[in-house]
């Protein structure tokens, strides 16, 4: 399981792993959402 640091400006850096299993590219927009204490990050299409 891939973990990441909270940094002091809440920034998190989605590991390697995670980018390439699926297709993240930089610059791509993510949908947000929290709900009962879990963040879930969905990657929307490329423009």
């Amino acid at each position: 399981m891939a973990q990441a640091i909270v940094s002091k400006d809440y920034q998190v850096e989605i590991p390697e792993e995670v980018r390439r299993e699926v297709s993240l590219v930089t610059g791509q927009k993510v949908q947000v959402f929290a709900r009962n204490g879990v963040i879930t990050l969905v990657p929307q299409n490329r423009d």
